[in-house]
């Protein structure tokens, strides 16, 4: 009798010691793990989740990858909006006075006919590395079968990255992370100075078949370049042709944010289902961006002697036009909205529908052989 006791005694004191323990885990109603009362974790007050845990955590330190290309006519100011978005984009990365241009400047192997510059920088809180790829422009004349031939060369540069994938996903021994080396984003660079604009009010029939052979791929946005050389009603008709002509065509260049109506039944007519697609009405008017890209761009130092950094600016006989400023131009929208709002859902779309649509085709091909 005295040995039960003693025995029950002793059970109820290590079950104690267990309960007060600071590495026995506490489990809630839904048997998901807490550490709310731990005193090893004081900083933690809420459960621990698969979607919060400390592990979780330590990986979005990670920079998200994100792969932009941009593609138009010569002289539409491909490599000057290239650069100049690196200059604004590569904040993190110390440089050391470095060179620049030798640090990032990289050409593709497979192709000499694009070159990428890598940028490591943080928006809303989150560390994105960036590759932004320039591209040789497209002739100069439209002429329809040297375009074709060029665009013959982008989409294989596309689907080569689709390819990386693929590859990777069928070997037997797979890597547990895959680089995603996917153009997520294609920037279409319109010139305002082309003569075409001059003496017709509508879009290229050849502007239609590039951004409908790209939508295959990735996602396109159009961007008027050099919007300092067009007056303020001269750039609202330009976007206003634009989202005309690209709706009449069927074009959809926010494909990757739905059709902003709302599809659940319950919410339909509701003060959210109205809001939604408000921002999504809002985000169709922003496109397409106008840009415009300053005299030089002017590299950060960052060695101990820091110099005086001038303007970023286009200067004129008449006043200063800034590429950073939102009345001047929409290069800080467009950042904002593209390297921010926007950059998940192109990834996930870029995956999740693109992809998955071409490797099924890449299957469909395989089988038949």
């Amino acid at each position: 009798m005295i040995l039960e006791q003693i025995f029950q005694l002793s059970v109820a004191d290590n079950e104690e010691r267990q309960e007060n323990s600071p590495l026995t885990p506490v489990f809630n109603k839904s048997g998901i793990r807490s550490a709310s009362g731990s005193p090893l974790n004081p900083r933690y007050s809420v459960e621990i989740t698969p979607t919060n845990s400390p592990l979780r955590l330590r990986r979005r330190r990670d920079p998200t990858p994100f792969n932009v290309l941009a593609i138009g006519l010569r002289g539409s100011g491909k490599t000057s909006f290239i650069e100049f978005l690196h200059n604004q984009l590569d904040t993190v990365r110390d440089r050391h006075a470095l060179d620049v241009d030798e640090d990032i400047k990289h050409e593709d192997q497979l192709d000499q006919e694009f070159v990428s510059y890598f940028a490591d920088g943080e928006i809303n809180g989150e560390r994105i590395a960036v590759t932004l790829w320039d591209s040789s422009g497209f002739d100069m004349a439209r002429d329809a079968k040297i375009v074709d031939l060029q665009m013959d060369e982008i989409t294989l540069f596309l689907e080569s990255k689709f390819e990386e994938t693929f590859s990777e996903e069928t070997k037997v021994k797979r890597p547990h992370k895959n680089i995603d080396t996917h153009i997520h984003c294609v920037f279409y660079l319109i010139d305002p100075m082309s003569p075409y604009f001059h003496y017709d009010t509508s879009v290229d029939p050849l502007d239609i078949l590039i951004i409908k052979r790209l939508s295959k791929y990735t996602t396109v946005i159009p961007v008027i370049s050099k919007v300092d050389t067009c007056t303020k009603y001269r750039l609202e008709n330009i976007k206003y042709i634009w989202r005309k002509e690209m709706e009449k065509n069927g074009i959809n260049f926010l494909e990757f944010l739905g059709d902003g109506e709302s599809h659940d039944e319950d919410s339909k007519g509701s003060a959210s289902s109205y809001s939604q697609e408000e921002s999504y009405n809002e985000a169709c008017n922003l496109l397409p961006f106008g840009c415009m890209s300053p005299d030089k761009v002017q590299k950060q130092s960052f060695c101990f002697k820091m110099e005086k950094v001038t303007q970023l600016c286009r200067e004129y006989p008449w006043g200063k036009a800034d590429p950073l400023n939102k009345k001047h131009c929409d290069f800080s929208i467009l950042k904002e909205m593209v390297f921010g709002e926007w950059r998940n859902e192109m990834r996930e779309f870029c995956k999740q529908v693109l992809y998955e649509n071409w490797r099924t085709d890449r299957l469909e091909k395989l089988g038949n052989i």
